[in-house]
């Protein structure tokens, strides 16, 4: 299915590795032979990389450099990214998405006409509705350009606001402050968002550690990235030009964090019912949580709960 191009919505991604690739053939022929999930948005990018190899670059001791193009990441492998920048055909992608839950991350962008002179005045320099949102499904990464969607898709406050759909962020609790503070912009109540910075911390003890607790999120998800990936994660995007076109190494940076939260989630909750597993019918506790009569997923599903944010606020005791 080709749709009309509409608002500079765009569809990226590796290229098929055919025979047939470098010879000339028009993208839109090479991008047939492989079947995609989502509807197609014309015309495909240039952007990305020929077809080849891909050596993850090792870091600084030995921990490669996370890169969506090199995975799979426990076991994910990135299919697709797309970029839009108009609502109605954001609607239409999130619309064919069918998975239980969702990672979310969002980049904030400057607020216009701030004077930086009288900066330090100001409690908040940055903001949502001037920055980019990405989305996962656990298939591909779709962002979404909030300055130049002509209103919020529809189809993304009703998946923020449904209890029975999973939203994964790291910093929850952020994300939804956020959004709750620009309220007239996104008109949503985020509820059932997992912040995996508490599950991670349920799940890998050495990430609750004191020297851990009072770090800034940045700082924290460079040392949950190495235990939990065993990768070297960048998290900064040193930009403010959201309302301009994103350059290929912006657009992969914003991918980069929107599937390292997703490879991320896929990690911990392994580990986190590897962790239960062990201490299930035992007189003994994870953390100070679980209860020596739960079974192996009431106590996983509970974790959960205990991790998440529900609009009107308050956490369960005891999962139900």
């Amino acid at each position: 299915m080709m749709l009309r191009r509409a608002g500079g919505s765009v569809r990226l991604g590796p290229p098929s590795r055919t025979p047939e690739h470098g010879r000339g053939r028009p993208a839109a022929l090479l991008a047939s032979k492989t079947a995609i999930r989502t509807p197609l948005l014309s015309p495909l990018s240039n952007l990305s990389p020929p077809s080849r190899s891909i050596a993850v670059p090792a870091a600084r001791k030995g921990f490669p450099t996370f890169n969506w193009r090199s995975g799979p990441y426990a076991g994910q492998k990135c299919h697709e990214v797309q970029v839009v920048k108009n609502a109605d055909d954001a609607n239409l992608l999130l619309e064919s998405w069918t998975a239980d839950r969702i990672a979310i991350d969002f980049e904030p962008g400057p607020i216009p006409n701030l004077n930086f002179a009288r900066r330090h005045l100001r409690q908040r320099d940055m903001t949502l509705s001037e920055g980019v949102l990405g989305l996962s499904d656990g298939y591909g990464v779709l962002l979404m350009q909030v300055p130049s969607l002509d209103r919020i898709p529809e189809k993304f406050r009703e998946m923020m606001e449904n209890p029975a759909l999973q939203k994964v962020a790291i910093g929850a609790d952020w994300h939804i402050r956020e959004m709750m503070l620009d309220f007239n912009h996104f008109k949503t109540q985020p509820t059932n968002v997992l912040c995996l910075r508490r599950l991670a911390c349920l799940a890998y003890p050495m990430l609750d550690e004191r020297e851990l607790n009072g770090m800034v999120l940045d700082g924290w998800v460079h040392h949950m990235g190495k235990e939990v990936l065993g990768v070297r994660h960048s998290v900064y995007t040193h930009d403010s030009g959201y309302r301009m076109e994103l350059k290929p190494d912006k657009r992969d940076l914003l991918v980069n964090r929107t599937w390292f939260v997703h490879c991320a989630d896929v990690a911990i909750r392994q580990r986190l019912r590897t962790r239960i597993a062990k201490k299930a019918g035992r007189l003994k506790e994870v953390g100070k949580w679980m209860e020596a009569d739960w079974t192996e997923e009431e106590a996983f599903e509970y974790a959960q709960q205990y991790c998440s944010f529900w609009a009107g606020g308050g956490m369960p005791h005891r999962a139900q």
